[in-house]
């Protein structure tokens, strides 16, 4: 039996299918990510991609219980990422209250920076970000779940799905089970 709701991501999947099977190979896009960066890393990240980019990519990440901000991540083009842990585990990434301070202020100049920044769900990061840190959100372009929505309404919003019917690219959510913070 066909489940027409389900017509549009098939003839997605079946696009993204073909455009694949035009090459011999797993395609995939080299990325640079700074995934344990030190306080000088941010700064150097921020001049090198972030302060050049014409739009930039911000998202946050929740932990349930308690519920709080557990990773900021900005990516400044397809190649390059930055990823700012605060708690993996539900232990803290760094290692005192003090030296949390320092990413949250970057974290705060970023989203206050004049870059234009496309979000997604940018409610909901927008909340988090003024309830939790009292950091308010600047010169926000775009929102991907609403221009979705916009696109193809009886769709879903989530990075995940869109990502998995729209871009040449591995599942990226929800890859890890378990880190620790020496592998991290």
């Amino acid at each position: 039996m066909f489940k027409w709701n389900l017509r549009v991501p098939l003839l997605l999947d079946l696009t993204k299918a073909r455009r694949e099977c035009e090459f011999p190979e797993t395609r995939q896009t080299v990325r640079e990510i700074w995934a344990e960066p030190t306080i000088p890393d941010l700064w150097a990240c921020w001049e090198q991609h972030g302060k050049h980019s014409p739009l930039l990519a911000v998202d946050i990440e929740t932990e349930r219980s308690p519920l709080q901000i557990s990773e900021v991540g900005f990516a400044s083009d397809p190649h390059h990422a930055l990823h700012i842990p605060f708690v993996v585990e539900k232990k803290s990434w760094w290692k005192t209250a003090e030296e949390e301070v320092p990413p949250w202020k970057f974290v705060k100049h970023v989203c206050q920076s004049s870059i234009p920044k496309i979000r997604q769900n940018l409610q909901y990061d927008m909340y988090w970000l003024i309830k939790e840190m009292g950091i308010k959100m600047m010169n926000y372009k775009h929102d991907a779940m609403l221009l979705s929505h916009a696109w193809q309404p009886e769709l879903g919003k989530s990075l995940y799905f869109l990502g998995s019917v729209l871009l040449d690219e591995a599942r990226w959510k929800n890859i890890r089970k378990s880190i620790d913070k020496e592998d991290f």
